[in-house]
């Protein structure tokens, strides 16, 4: 098996163990820098921060929200903003909405979409449930899950608790990949087959997108 952390992330936690009053100055740094961005982008800042008493205890409420929820690169931060300056809020966040924004989806990491995984998992699962080395042009990730769940427990599962066991199955196979656990891959053969009835258009994308996530 592949292991998911070959995968490069542009926002992947510090490599190197950093003492706690460094990760606290780091922080407090990536807070700082946050804050100026929140006063450009919301109007209506001053509501939270009427003066600097509650800017400065707003700041240790955030360090602290960053630490519990391991935010410690300022890629995440951007990633958080990028998507908070689409919200079109002239108030500040607060921390676990922020923090939220910041936490990568199955798409900012190269991953297919859950609606579209889903539909995916549906069309293979029963082929799987037969033969687990049945073939399958299912990307990594979407095979990875039917595994985790069981192709015959998801193929019997109604519509509604099928896609909830999805759901939640394939946003721990997001943590995996962030986390850098091993991926449940289908066989190489399935892979490598010649004779697979695959879209050339989706195989050159599918294959370009693992090259990328894998730095190759």
């Amino acid at each position: 098996m592949r292991k998911a952390n070959e995968i490069k992330l542009s926002f992947e936690q510090p490599k190197q163990q950093k003492t706690r009053s460094e990760q606290i100055a780091n922080l407090e740094g990536l807070i700082n820098q946050l804050f100026k961005e929140f006063r450009a982008i919301c109007s209506a800042w001053r509501q939270a921060w009427p003066n600097q008493e509650t800017h400065d205890l707003a700041k240790d409420h955030w360090v602290k929200a960053f630490r519990d929820g391991k935010v410690h690169e300022w890629a995440r931060v951007e990633q958080g903003l990028s998507k908070f300056r689409l919200v079109g809020s002239a108030f500040i966040p607060a921390p676990a909405e922020f923090i939220k924004l910041c936490t990568p989806e199955a798409q900012d990491l190269g991953l297919l979409p859950e609606q579209e995984a889903y539909d995916l998992a549906c069309r293979d699962a029963y082929h799987i449930s037969y033969n687990p080395s049945a073939k399958t042009n299912s990307p990594p990730e979407v095979y990875h899950t039917i595994r985790k769940i069981g192709a015959s427990r998801l193929l019997q599962a109604k519509e509604g608790l099928s896609k909830a066991m999805f759901a939640k199955a394939y946003k721990n196979t997001v943590a995996d990949v962030l986390s850098g656990k091993e991926l449940i891959l289908p066989p190489v053969a399935v892979i490598a087959a010649p004779r697979a009835a695959v879209d050339p258009e989706l195989r050159v994308k599918r294959i370009a997108q693992l090259k990328q996530m894998l730095g190759a």
